[in-house]
């Protein structure tokens, strides 16, 4: 895996791993986001974030809980 630049948020008990993927320089297979998100072997955290562009709003935020199951939120006013 090549280095990422990264974030890491918590709050009220959670905690994430933010990646600007605005340039959609990033793609990440469910064992890799496991392995990102891996507390003893990884990064560690609850999830996986990826903030990307949205034509109309201020971003997409693209969001991966530990296991792997996604959803995405868009972000902003039109």
């Amino acid at each position: 895996m090549p280095h990422i630049h990264f974030y890491k948020y918590q709050a009220t008990g959670n905690d994430f791993v933010l990646i600007d993927n605005r340039t959609k320089g990033y793609s990440f297979s469910d064992q890799e986001i496991q392995k990102i998100c891996d507390r003893r072997f990884g990064v560690g955290a609850d999830g996986l974030m990826l903030i990307e562009k949205h034509p109309t709003l201020d971003f997409n935020l693209v969001y991966f809980n530990s296991l792997k199951a996604f959803v995405a939120m868009e972000v902003g006013q039109q």
